[in-house]
């Protein structure tokens, strides 16, 4: 989903952002496996952007995560990070 290859794939998928930004809900399958990888890696790629550019991270647990996807390879669009698997619209 982040256009990342795995372990088992040769190219990897991009999510793309809505214009005003993009946010998931959790479901079941997150948490077959704690959901380390739908807090972790797909939540803080994901949030608002404003026209000119993308916003900064409200949270600090955020950035770090933020930081520590930038030094596995990825390249993606960083939106301002959606701190919950839940939100309200």
């Amino acid at each position: 989903m982040l256009g990342m290859p795995s372990e088992n794939s040769i190219q990897g998928v991009t999510w793309p952002h809505g214009l005003l930004g993009s946010f998931t809900v959790m479901g079941n399958h997150e948490m077959i496996s704690r959901g380390n990888a739908y807090f972790d890696t797909l939540l803080p790629t994901l949030g608002l952007r404003n026209k000119n550019n993308l916003l900064a991270p409200t949270c600090n647990r955020v950035t770090k995560l933020q930081q520590d996807l930038r030094n596995e390879g990825f390249t993606g669009d960083m939106l301002s990070g959606q701190e919950a698997g839940y939100w309200l619209l």
